[in-house]
Formats: C-alpha cells, structure tokens, sequence
C-alpha cells in the first residue's frame, strides 16, 4: 500500500537527471598495457612484461616474414630489405610453419587472409600490422577514384546515377528488412544503405538500389552522400566474404585449424552472408587483439572452439553483430568496444532478429568482461540457446536496441555481475527496452549491478511457451528510473516463469534490490509487490513470496505526517558507490542503517551467504551487511558462521567425498559423502532408475552437469581423485565425451561412460593429482556433449617416513647443500640438453639457488641403482615463459608415462619453486627418466631419488588374491626378451588378462604392487617353458586405483601399469 502523499518525480526531472549520470559511468579495471601504448615499431612483450622492439617480439618463436606493398614483390623471400607485395603470398602451401610471423606495412590490401597452416600452444602464427601505421584489409575492390575520369555512371531523371552491373552476383540469405541483400557500395569511405523492391524506389543521398534478381542483377542505382557525380569520386564494391578464415574451411564454424594471433589490422568492407563473420579464430587456441572490424556487411568477429582470446578490438557498424561467441569453451572477449551494429536488421526465413552487440549461443566456460556494448541494434550482450556457466561482469551497456543485457532459452547458471545497464531504447512492446531480461532460462545469478534509465523495465524474469524459468538469483541490484517509455511496464516484471500447461516453478530469490522512489509499508511481502504500482507480479508466478526486502521501508526513516497519520516525507538511506560497475552499491558507512540486522517476516528463513556464496559480512558498509537476514543483534551474528572445510571420512584415507547434485549420503563402504557443494556452475541432474554394479544406487542416480568446476581445499601434497559415474541420459557410444582437468593439466581425456559401462551402470576412474597451491582444481571439459561426474571422492596416500635418498643431482648446476641437508651433486648423469639459469629470486623456496638453474631441451638422465621402488621428486621454477601452455613437456620413468602436460607456469606461475613426484618400480638396475616435449622443450631444476618405505613396513597385509591357472596363448614368434603386453582391458572393472612372453624357460614371478610399492597380490611363481601365456587378474577385492604389474624372469623384468576403475 502506498502513503506518499506527492506522486512520483517527474519523468522530465528523470530523464534529465539520467542523462547526467551517464557521464559518470565508465567500466573499471585494473590498469592494461595495449600495444598501442608501446609507440611506432614497438609491441607489448608477454615474454618480459613491457614494450619491446617489434621484430623481438614476432620473430622469438620463428621466421619473421616482411609485406610492403608499395615496395614489395611477391617473388621476393620476404625479408625486411626484400618484402612480398602481398600477404596472400604469406597463403602457399608450406611457407608458414608454427612460431612464424608477417609482419605488414601501411596500406589498402584487397585480398583475404586465409593462412593454410595452423599454430601450436605457445607457438602462434602471426599477421600483424607495422605498429603505428595503417593497415586496411578490404573486401571491396574500386569501381573508379577521383581524377579518372568518365566511369560509366550515368545521371538518371530523377538524380540518381545508374551503372551496368559488371561485377560478381552475390546472393542472399535470411532477409535484412528495408536492406535485404549483401552488396556493399562505398564511397568516399562511406557506406552507402540498400534499399530493396523489384521496381526502382525513391534514392536518397547515401542510398543505393540493384535492378535485377539476386543471381542476375543488371545495374545499380546510386546517390553519393553528398549528391556529387559518382564519375568523380572514389567508389569501391564489396566482393570478399572471409578476411580472415584458416583456408582448410569455408565458414566460421566449421575450422579445423587454431593457434592464431592477428595483430592491429583492420578489416572492412566484407561480404560474407547470413551470420558469418569478417574475422573468424579458427578452432581453438587464437588470439585476435587490438584490431578494428568495422562496416562489414554481417558480422565482425566469431569465436568458436576453445581457448579463444579477444583483446582491445573495436568491432563497429557491422550489419548484424558486432562480437559472435557460438559453441566457444573457455573464451574470453575483454577491453572492447562493440558500438552501432545491426544496421542492416538482418532476420532468418522465420523472421526472427538474431543481431545486435554480440549474441553468445553454446557457449560454455566463457567470460566477457570490461567492454562496452553501445548503440547496437539490437541487445548489447545476448546468452541464446544453451550458455551456460558463463561469467559477464564489469561491461559498460548503454543505448541498445530491446534489451541491455539479454539470457534466453537454456542459458543456465550463468554469472552477470558489477555491469552498468543504462538508457535501452523502447521497441515497439511492453517485453522491449529492459536493462536485464532473463526467459526460460535456470540458476543464473544477477548481483550487484546498476540498471539506470532504460525506457523499458530494468528487470524482468520469467518463462514462456518454450520452457520454465527457475533457481535464479536477483540480489543486491540497483534499479534507478526505469520504464520511462509510457507503456513499458514498470521497474521489475516477474512473470509467470512456465507456459500454460506448467505455469510456473518458484524463483528462489529476488531480494534487497533497490528500487528508487519507492517507499512500503512492510506486510506481506507478496501482497506490497503485486499491489505496488512500479512492480508488476503475475498471479501465475508460484513461490513468488521469495520476493522480499526489495526497498523496505526499515531502510527509509519517516521524517514527516499528514494530518492523517500518512507519511508525508522520508529519509532515504545513504548508498555509496551507486554509479561503480566493479564495486557495486551498498549502504554508506555513515547511513543510519548499515550494518543492522532487520526481523525477518514470519516464516521467511534467513540468507546465511552473500550472492556469490560467501558468508554474510556483519560489519556496517561491507557488501552483504545491509542485506537482510537474520534477527537483530546478538542472534546477527550467528549467521556468519562458516562451512566447515572437508573433514576426513572414516577410512581415514579420504580428505573429500561429495554426492554430486545430491545430498549427504553414507555409503556401503563407510565413505561419508557431503551434499553438493565447492562447486562453479553446472547444474543438477536425477533418475529414479536401478544403477548396475553397485550397491549404492543414490550416489549415481543424481550428478552435475554441463561445463563446471570444483576447487576443494586441501594441503599440498599428492592424491588419487576417484570420478564416479552412471550415463543415464544418453544410450550410444560417442554421443557424450568429455575431458577432465586437474590442476590445470588435462588427467583424462576422451571420457565415454556409456562406451566404457553402458547405460546405468556404476562406472569409476582414478588420477593421481599433485596440488602445490593449497587448493585442488578439477575441470570438466565438453567433447561432444556436456560432462558430467555423480561422486568424486579424493584420497590421500597413507603417510610413510621418507627413505633414505639415493640420488639427487642439482640440473644445470654445481654441487649445493639445501636447506632440508639434502645434498645435491653437480650435474651428471644425463643424455642431451642444454642448460639454462637466472639470476631473479625464486619463490617459494629458500634454496633459490637449486631453482636458479636447469637442463633444458630434449634429455634423459640414467640413474644405477638397485632393483626397488622409488619415490622420483622433479623441482622446477620456469624462469623463462610467463604464459599458460607456452611450455609443457611429459616425463617417462622406465618406459612408462609418470607425468603428463607438466605446464610449470600454469601450475606456480613465473619464477615460483614447484615441485611433482613420481612412484617408478626399478626392475633393471638403472633409473631411466625422459623428458619429452609437448611445446617448449621440458626444463627440470633438480631430481631427488628416495627409496620407498619397505613393504614390510606397511600395516595392512598385502590383499588375498587367488590368481587362476596360468593358460598357454595362442602360438606367436617370441621376442627375444621378456615381454610383458599391456593389461587387457585397461582401466578394468575388475578382471583383466595379462599376455606375457618368455624367450626360453625361466623360472618367473608376476606380482602386482600398488603406488606405494606394496605388493597386493602375486599371479605367478614358479617355472614355465618358453612360449606365449596368459594369466588373469582378479581385483574384486581390491580398491579402485593405478596399480603395476611386474613381471621378473632369471634376471629380465618388465612392467606395466594397470588401472582398476569402479
């Protein structure tokens, strides 16, 4: 109910006083070094961290090539002394190789760039610019320039100027409105406006018209802008689609190439149709930066694939949309400018308008950040058909067409945060002009924004005959004179969140969002939003009464009454930072009610945790302390209690276990597994059907899924992380792949739950996972479909005392004495390399020194020592790269792969002590380490060799396995050394078969051993003859984990490892 005697302030005074804030709204960030910044023939260097010479900076991976087109010749080698002409000769098949640049010169190239050879990590191809000087990459060609003469226009009656049609016929697709085909006409640099019709229309100046069909048009009519006689201006017409498009594809989203870096260039005047774009990235791994696209007839820039950078570009006055972000994992689009797209109102053959700043469709894992979106239109950010998980924070989004920020149809658990949404112009409906509009969408979170001034409403939330809309989160948002058009609907719309035939699951939370120059008297929360003439509340929205504490009147103190005991003036609280994108709102530290705790309606539970899930701050000004929640004090203050950490389970051996997208569960092994939690995005799945192979079917009957994270506490040390799984929504091999991420190195890869187990079947796999950071990051990666993982249970190793140390050698370095009394011999043993060093303090260590060295390159070392196993602890500090993926490299122990993608930076960053061990059976009477290459070449700064605790040492007996009959395989030659074939299957379930060949009799014995060197079971001993055989392994009884299989035969050995998944 409403008391204020006067009306609300004049929408006049409104659109004044908005137009004045925007002067004040900008995007802040942390301050950014731009290659622009670095000056003429200068660039940003990655490698040391400031502005470096330009040819430094492209040639340190490769060649550097040289294009000048006013001096070049395309028969040249390209050097600096003897450029190309253009860069299309940069194209031929083999010139470029990984690592290579082009580096170009000032000038107009009319051509495409369509490079046939791809990069690798950390070794990109480049096409830069010469900084400094202009390089346009046009897809136009000229028609006639200034000075040339008669150029075949001819004046026509009505003014216009007519022109046969000499050039290439470039069909449509979808329809564009008033500008429905794709061909461009510029001139004087100016774009000229299609006009569409079979009979010729009225032309106005900047306008052109083609006579004919879209496969045979005869001529075009044109003014110039200006009116002037086009004979005698300059007049270009666009005729290339893809300015930048790895060559082995024609469209965006089909490249199978990646690991580009585009520098400086700007590109126009492209052709390309429907919502293709001018640049493309090619698959995965690209960087485009600092570059302009600009008066493109689609799109400027698309992203797809993974891992793609866009930094610093301008992408303006493109046909459609500015930035496309379609089926990209891990992007990233940050310091751009998206501004004036979708002039030519592009729609598909059903009509439907899909352009504007940037629309972002299947996209997972991504994050736009620090841009601006203006003047689109269109919306300035939209989240269309599947985007999930995805973070939009710290944008500037002013003046777009229908919505500011737009997430729409499956776009779930998605983070929109700290974004200013100002002045969203109104389009023709109440549903257009809002600052934020979520539809049939779940679980996303909207927090701390500021949403000033739109013509329509700010907010608005809801379902439609598509799907439902819930579990979203609208918290701690300032919403300040919105629905300024006259039928625009009001501040906030929450609407029925269902079709009709489900009209709506609940919104768990629309909270302490401001509204300004509203005030409430507070009753039932409900009934003061649906009665409340700046809100508007379907009578269809179910659970509606979680929309609580949206201005209440306990934060607006009545200073003054009429004669009727109404409320005739009130004091506002005080808000700091109401205009800040980074910091967002909250109440001032001088407001009368900060940090107080108001009494919770009857019923209404408290909320313990901030938007982003953190504990509710209870002192007066911090984010979170005005919230409501909560009794006043002292019972304030029992609300801050935190979650406890991971507590180990009663095996005593585990650190973590959580139900994932479930509750608390015990299972039948006593593990204690937690409720879900430690978890980003994602979202829940369930099914009530029997899980095989198993005895706990809740645990696999619920997971998370689509693209997510955990981070889980822990302290540093090294751990085997068990991933369980049940496919119960896909029924064939193939339709669900994904990859998983531990620490920033990938642990499995080409995961297929239902290739491996089938439908509803338990199904489990381990990794060995080292954490140097106190936190363990697992990440789930989508191949086809999006993962999932129903439990995850981290063990760590059984303590042991450490053995006595049998070798450790200082790599690259002199004999040194560590601070432990480890002492390390100089550096000997080893096979190839070379050695690096530096001088720079290593963190994380006080034996700087030890780290201050290294081997580098492709290098083995061989250890003698005696028949055992070993704990092999490799030191690293990577003084040399300072960027993810720019160096990773394997290590082998006796033929075996112990450690892959070792990325040092990833995991410690730039000159950091980091530190990995390895278990490695010895069976020969030599150590033999490899380091290959996977990128740079591998670097190791020392290798500590311990021997392991003596099995006779463990507490718990081997296991008792009974191992069959050992059978003669089939007849095969036999290798002329003891040969021992990987396990079959591998990971197994429980029985694998093990294919083993003696060159003559021996006597034998086959143990298995797990990763502490403890036998836990023994397959063979005694004599066999020479020839073939098998013997099978039973693990029923053993628990899931990497084990190796040792096979010792009068003095020969072998070894292979074996993984028993659950």
């Amino acid at each position: 109910m409403r008391h204020l005697a006067a009306g609300r302030t004049s929408r006049t005074l409104v659109q004044f006083a908005v137009t004045a804030f925007i002067l004040l709204l900008v995007p802040s960030s942390q301050a950014q070094t731009f290659h622009r910044d670095c000056g003429t023939g200068r660039l940003y260097d990655d490698v040391t961290g400031g502005c470096n010479n330009v040819e430094t900076v492209l040639s340190r991976n490769g060649t550097l090539y040289w294009v000048d087109q006013a001096t070049g010749n395309d028969s040249d080698p390209g050097t600096k002394s003897r450029p190309w002409k253009t860069i299309s000769r940069a194209n031929r098949a083999g010139q470029l190789l990984p690592g290579d640049a082009v580096l170009i010169r000032s000038g107009t190239y009319r051509e495409e760039i369509r490079p046939r050879t791809a990069g690798q990590a950390g070794r990109l191809v480049t096409f830069s610019a010469y900084p400094g000087e202009t390089v346009t990459v046009s897809g136009a060609d000229v028609v006639n320039r200034p000075g040339s003469g008669y150029a075949g226009w001819v004046q026509q009656s009505d003014g216009s100027w007519r022109h046969a049609w000499t050039w290439d016929a470039l069909p449509s697709e979808g329809t564009h409105l008033a500008d429905r085909r794709r061909e461009l006409f510029v001139v004087n640099g100016t774009v000229l406006r299609q006009l569409s019709g079979t009979s010729k229309p009225s032309i106005a100046p900047g306008q052109f018209w083609v006579q004919g069909s879209d496969s045979n048009p005869t001529a075009v009519y044109i003014k110039t802008p200006d009116g002037a006689n086009p004979n005698t201006q300059l007049v270009e017409v666009g005729q290339r689609d893809l300015l930048f498009q790895p060559e082995s594809r024609d469209v965006c989203t089909r490249s199978d190439d990646g690991y580009y870096r585009v520098l400086l260039l700007r590109f126009m005047h492209s052709t390309a149709k429907r919502q293709r774009m001018a640049v493309c990235t090619g698959a995965r791994g690209s960087r485009i930066e600092e570059v302009e696209v600009v008066w493109n007839n689609a799109g400027g820039i698309q992203l797809t694939g993974r891992d793609q950078l866009v930094r610093g570009v301008i992408s303006s006055h493109n046909g459609i949309e500015g930035i496309g972000v379609q089926g990209c994992d891990n992007c990233t689009v940050e310091y751009s400018e998206v501004r004036g797209n979708h002039w030519k109102w592009w729609q598909d053959e059903g009509g439907r308008s899909h352009g504007g700043g940037g629309k972002i469709t299947g996209t997972t894992n991504s994050t736009i950040r620090y841009n601006t979106y203006a003047d689109n239109d269109g919306a300035g950010i939209w989240l269309d058909e599947n985007a999930s998980g995805n973070e939009i924070y710290g944008n500037r989004v002013d003046r777009n067409l229908k919505q500011g920020i737009q997430i729409e149809l499956h776009s779930d658990g998605n983070r929109i945060y700290n974004n200013v949404v100002t002045r969203t112009r109104h389009y023709s409906s109440i549903w257009n002009g809002i600052g934020i509009s979520l539809s049939v969408s779940d679980g996303n979170l909207v927090a701390y924004n500021t949403v000033l001034g739109n013509q329509g409403s700010g907010l608005r939330v809801g379902g439609d005959n598509r799907g439902t809309s819930t579990g979203s989160v609208v918290y701690n948002n300032l919403f300040l004179y919105n629905a300024l058009a006259a039928d625009a609907g009001r501040e906030i719309m929450i609407l029925g969140s269902g079709p009709a035939s489900d009209p709506g699951s609940p919104w768990q939370r629309v909270q302490t969002n401001r509204v300004d120059g509203n005030a409430y008297t507070f009753r039932n929360p409900l009934e003061i939003l649906r009665n409340e003439a700046n809100f508007m509340v379907s009578p269809s929205c179910n659970g509606c009464d979680a929309l609580y504490a949206n201005a209440l009147d306990e934060w607006q103190e009545p200073v003054g009454f009429d004669g009727g005991g109404h409320v005739t003036q009130l004091l506002q609280p005080t808000i700091q930072n109401p205009l800040d994108p980074v910091n967002g709102w909250r109440l001032s530290l001088g407001s009368q009610y900060a940090g107080r705790a108001v009494a919770l309606p009857s019923g209404v539970a408290p909320i313990l945790t901030d938007a982003f899930g953190a504990t509710r701050p209870a002192s007066g000004g911090s984010i979170g302390a005005h919230e409501l929640g909560g009794s006043p004090p002292p019972a304030f203050t029992a609300k801050t209690t935190p979650q406890p950490g991971p507590q180990p389970g009663p095996t005593g051996g585990v650190v973590f276990a959580v139900n994932a997208g479930g509750g608390a569960f015990t299972a039948a092994d006593g593990t204690a597994y937690q409720a879900d939690r430690l978890y980003t995005r994602g979202r829940t799945r369930s099914t009530n059907a029997p899980i095989a192979g198993t005895t706990d079917d809740a645990l696999y009957q619920t997971a998370r899924a689509g693209q997510f994270a955990y981070s889980v506490p822990v302290p540093d040390g090294t751990y085997e992380v068990t991933f369980r799984f049940a496919e119960f929504v896909y029924d064939g091999p193939g339709q669900r792949r994904f990859d998983i991420e531990a620490e920033g190195t990938e642990v499995l890869s080409n995961v297929d739950v239902f290739a491996a187990a089938g439908a509803n079947r338990a199904y489990d796999l381990t990794a060995t996972v080292a954490v140097a950071d106190g936190t363990l990051d697992l990440r789930f990666l989508q191949d086809t479909k999006g993962p999932f993982v129903s439990a995850i249970v981290v063990h760590a190793p059984t303590a042991s005392p450490a053995g006595p140390i049998a070798f450790a050698v200082n790599a690259g370095g002199d004999a040194f004495t560590a601070g432990d009394g480890t002492a390390y011999e100089a550096d000997r043993l080893y096979t190839s390399g070379r050695i690096k060093s530096t001088d720079a303090p290593i963190s994380g260590t006080t034996d700087d020194a030890l780290y201050q060295t290294a081997r580098a390159g492709r290098f083995a070392y061989s250890v003698p020592v005696p028949d055992g196993t070993y704990e092999v602890t490799f030191r690293f500090a990577e003084f040399v790269y300072n960027g993810a993926g720019d160096r990773r490299f394997d290590i082998e122990a006796e033929g075996t792969e112990v450690l892959s993608n070792v990325d040092v930076f990833a995991a410690a960053g730039i000159r950091r002590a980091y530190d990995l061990t390895a278990t490695v059976v010895v069976a020969d009477g030599t150590l033999d380490l490899r380091f290959l290459q996977d990128t740079k070449g591998p670097i190791v700064s020392a290798i500590v060799v311990r021997h392991a605790l003596d099995a006779s040492l463990a507490e718990e007996p081997p296991v008792a396995l009974t191992a069959p009959e050992t059978i003669v395989a089939r007849s095969s030659a036999l290798p002329d050394v003891v040969t021992l074939e990987r396990p079959s299957p591998n990971p197994t379930h429980g029985r694998a078969v093990l294919r083993y060949a003696l060159p003559e009799a021996s006597d034998v014995r086959i143990d298995v051993l797990d990763l502490l060197g403890r036998p836990v079971a023994v397959l063979e001993d005694g004599s066999q003859f020479a020839g073939w055989h098998e013997v099978a392994f039973e693990g029923a009884g053993l628990p899931a984990g990497v084990y190796v299989v040792r096979l010792l035969a009068d003095g020969q050995a072998a070894v292979q490892r074996l993984t028993l998944a659950r």
